[in-house]
């Protein structure tokens, strides 16, 4: 992984919930990204789990998580 999305990982669990959910409506995320970063953040799910969940395969799950990352580092974990 990527050092930007660790700092991004970090930053997200980090947070209150409260601004968890702001940063999920900021980010314009699709219902089903939405789920995905809950399921990894809030429940603890890893992607094997989370591609059980959501019957999607888990590289799918580890390729759009990486880009949620990317997006959140981008728009807030850098400042």
């Amino acid at each position: 992984m990527r050092k930007e999305n660790k700092i991004a990982r970090y930053w997200l669990d980090n947070l209150t919930r409260t601004k968890f959910k702001e940063v999920l409506k900021e980010l314009k995320l699709k219902p089903w990204q939405r789920e995905l970063v809950i399921l990894r953040h809030i429940h603890g799910f890893d992607n094997y789990r989370i591609s059980i969940e959501m019957n999607m395969c888990k590289k799918k799950i580890c390729t759009e998580l990486n880009k949620i990352y990317d997006r959140t580092y981008k728009r807030y974990a850098k400042k």
